[in-house]
């Protein structure tokens, strides 16, 4: 395996390959796929932080388009946790676990608790070196909060790290519309 990855195991190495190209359509097949084939690379070595980030974007995906009732919110915290463990400093990591516990904290109408993560994610706009996906989970952070420009100034710079990524266009479309 490439170095800074973190498995050694090639054969969980290639299942999480697999995984990120089944998911990138993002419709219900591809999700499903792509989560059967995170949970085999996570059977192999429980402790891939790759795998258990991508599977709890996963089942994001999944709650977000309805595949998943909202309440999975707590299955993707636990592997979004695991993986914050794995590497404390991962922006994307801290910013994934911001993200699900808003989700759950809206669904429970727990105002308190999503004033605080609001100011979880204020401090996390503020990382140095922001990467692309931390932009994108932090881009629909700003819009939900009604700051549409910097929602898509922060999509810019995301764009322009990972020019090739449809998602990133693919959110911008929806914050246009």
């Amino acid at each position: 395996t490439p170095e800074g990855v973190g498995t050694t195991n090639t054969g969980a190495y290639d299942l999480y390959l697999k995984a990120l190209e089944a998911k990138r359509p993002g419709s219900f097949e591809a999700l499903a796929e792509a989560e059967a084939l995170l949970k085999s690379a996570l059977a192999l070595d429980p402790e891939f932080f790759e795998s258990l980030y991508e599977l709890a974007e996963v089942y994001i995906a999944q709650i977000g388009t309805g595949m998943r009732p909202t309440e999975d919110a707590d299955v993707a915290l636990v592997l979004a946790r695991k993986a914050l463990e794995l590497r404390p400093e991962s922006v994307n990591a801290q910013v994934l676990n911001i993200r699900i516990q808003v989700i759950g904290a809206f669904a429970a109408n727990d105002f308190e608790k999503i004033s605080a993560l609001n100011s979880a994610a204020s401090s996390a706009l503020e990382a140095p070196n922001l990467p692309s996906q931390a932009r994108y989970h932090l881009s629909g952070y700003l819009q939900a909060n009604s700051q549409p420009d910097a929602a898509l100034e922060l999509l810019a710079g995301a764009i322009e790290l990972d020019p090739l990524n449809p998602a990133l266009y693919n959110r911008r479309g929806a914050f246009l519309s």
